[in-house]
């Protein structure tokens, strides 16, 4: 059996859909009785409780042998300063180190620890960002995810756990939520969005193939370490990458309405997003954010199943179909 931690989230609830398509048993860890227990799932849920409130109690990883910690505060645009930063390690740090306590005391061993790429950085300079770089995250969100990771290796290297950390990049899908549903609101309501005029270069992962990643980390063998000191690092993402233009051109497609970009040299578009405190949000777009995950692919035999740009497409044509109804 495997515990699953934010099992109505994103991410977490493909990840129990596919698990049972798979019949893969999985038990949803939820904040509270009917807060988020997923008929897919096939298991009754176990209350974990709000993480980084207090110890858990490590009852609910009865009968469990591994761990995917899907949980988080998520990212919030426009978060800044010591107060955002307090939230998010009460959750992101404090809440993963109570999971640990409580898979030790339980003799789970196994976890899967879903990061984040803003754990590592926001851009990548001329070469694809890998799992070992020195991490240097630049919001309160990215430097929660990266001090929660130091708290995962401190548990691996003492063998309390046996961990493995992911850290998706952007995940797109039907559903999808952030700068990726703005954008598709903007593309459908066909205000033209600022495009750079140069070519940058964006790795991003379809939520599928996420979760067909996450599974098999949590079910395979483990890898031989790289090292001692530290549980393995991954990073996972689609074939290839997009350009911000083309990714308006294929969501577009998706909804069924024709592109119209604004072309607007990069150094412009971010001092004008600077002036409204938007400055972050025109890197992220604007920038390249390239990664590398053939150390996942090499360990684990894995290849994505979705292409990138038809899995784009499905999630605006998800998107359309429910504008339309109204949802």
């Amino acid at each position: 059996m495997i515990a699953l931690t934010g099992p109505s989230g994103f991410v977490g609830s493909v990840v129990a859909r596919a698990a049972t398509e798979r019949q893969i048993p999985v038990v949803p860890l939820v904040r509270q009785t009917g807060s988020g227990a997923m008929p897919e799932s096939g298991a009754a849920a176990r209350v974990i409780g709000d993480l980084g409130v207090g110890p858990i109690d490590h009852s609910i990883l009865d009968d469990c042998s591994a761990v995917i910690h899907a949980a988080a505060r998520a990212h919030r645009i426009g978060e800044r300063g010591a107060t955002a930063l307090a939230s998010y390690r009460r959750v992101n740090v404090a809440g993963t180190q109570a999971l640990i306590e409580a898979m030790a005391q339980a003799r789970t061993r196994r976890l899967i620890y879903v990061s984040s790429i803003k754990a590592l950085g926001e851009r990548s300079f001329g070469s694809p960002l890998r799992p070992n770089d020195l991490p240097a995250p630049e919001d309160p969100y990215g430097i929660s995810k990266a001090e929660a990771e130091d708290v995962v290796h401190a548990a691996h290297r003492e063998g309390r756990i046996e961990a493995l950390i992911i850290r998706p990049v952007l995940v797109h899908g039907p559903g999808a939520k952030g700068n990726l549903d703005r954008l598709m609101r903007l593309v459908l309501r066909g205000f033209p969005p600022m495009v750079g005029t140069g070519v940058n270069r964006r790795s991003l992962v379809g939520i599928s193939n996420l979760a067909d990643a996450i599974l098999m980390a949590a079910t395979a063998p483990m890898p031989t370490p790289r090292t001692a000191t530290r549980a393995p690092v991954y990073h996972i993402c689609d074939d290839g990458v997009v350009s911000t233009r083309r990714l308006v051109e294929v969501i577009a497609e998706g909804l069924g309405v024709r592109p119209r970009f604004i072309p607007v040299p990069h150094k412009l578009t971010v001092a004008m997003a600077a002036m409204v405190g938007r400055r972050l949000v025109a890197r992220r777009l604007f920038e390249d954010l390239e990664v590398d995950d053939s150390d996942f692919r090499h360990d684990f035999a894995w290849r994505p199943r979705l292409g990138l740009e038809e899995g784009l497409r499905v999630m605006a044509e998800d998107f359309a179909r429910r504008a339309k109804s109204g949802g």
